[in-house]
């Protein structure tokens, strides 16, 4: 599985990591175990590293069914930031494009990619 998550309870944040192949229902899938966990509070932000994907094999299908996903439990995800750090730039533009598609249906969720890690730590407002 090419794509998880553990919730830091510390920091109050959700790391999430991609690596080699990503493809749309792992992707799906990993969206859907985090917003059924338990542990997942309101309004926590995430940190998504995806620079160990080395195949971004997502397309409008999964940005769909993720969308999909984070409407449906919208209500008990809370507004919240995602930082995505991505190594290139269409690995950005994914980002940019499931910023997107969730500006209408899950208002209050805000996604950004970033190449620095840190920069994307400051914007959510944790430390390493």
């Amino acid at each position: 599985m090419p794509m998880d998550y553990r919730i830091d309870e510390d920091r109050n944040v959700v790391l999430m990591r991609g690596w080699g192949r990503l493809v749309n229902e792992e992707m799906v899938d990993c969206i859907a175990r985090l917003r059924a966990d338990e542990r997942l509070k309101p309004g926590m932000n995430t940190l998504s590293d995806m620079r160990d994907v080395t195949d971004m094999a997502i397309d409008i299908e999964g940005i769909t069914a993720t969308d999909k996903v984070m409407v449906e439990t919208r209500e008990r995800r809370g507004a919240a930031r995602i930082a995505i750090i991505v190594k290139d730039l269409p690995d950005e533009m994914m980002a940019k494009l499931l910023d997107a598609s969730t500006h209408t249906d899950s208002p209050g969720l805000e996604i950004r990619p970033f190449e620095i890690v840190d920069e994307a730590e400051a914007w959510l407002g944790i430390q390493s």
